[in-house]
């Protein structure tokens, strides 16, 4: 079973996105908070990651350039915002992530998450 972690500060988005993955096969873990994420993910090493850009502590295109850069950490990760800014688009595909906005269009979430976990896996083979 594929397992996910989402970090989103807000607990409804925590929610919904746990509880439509779980409904799709997927084990779920949450966090609302990026401090420490870095230790979670090392801990629990999930095959995905999705994670709020905007959170209180650090970005999650913070914690996204301390994976690829400081920790060499390759897993597939989708940044999500409610700020659709060219910016944080263009530095999430720089470090080899996807973006999608808030509000979550759960069927583009469901076919990201697929291609990411499963369509990545067969092509890396």
């Amino acid at each position: 079973m594929k397992k996910i972690l989402i970090v989103d500060d807000e607990e409804m988005v925590l929610v919904a996105l746990k509880d439509f993955l779980e409904n799709k096969g997927y084990q779920v873990i949450t966090s609302n908070q990026s401090r420490g994420v870095i230790s979670t993910i090392s801990k629990e090493k999930p095959d995905l990651i999705i994670m709020d850009f905007a959170m209180p502590d650090l970005s999650g295109l913070d914690i996204l350039d301390t994976l690829r850069n400081d920790y060499s950490n390759s897993t597939p990760f989708i940044l999500i915002s409610s700020f659709g800014a060219r910016e944080i688009t263009s530095n999430a595909y720089q470090l080899g992530a996807d973006f999608i906005e808030k509000p979550i269009d759960l069927d583009k979430l469901s076919k990201r998450v697929d291609r990411l976990l499963f369509v990545g896996t067969a092509m890396a083979s």
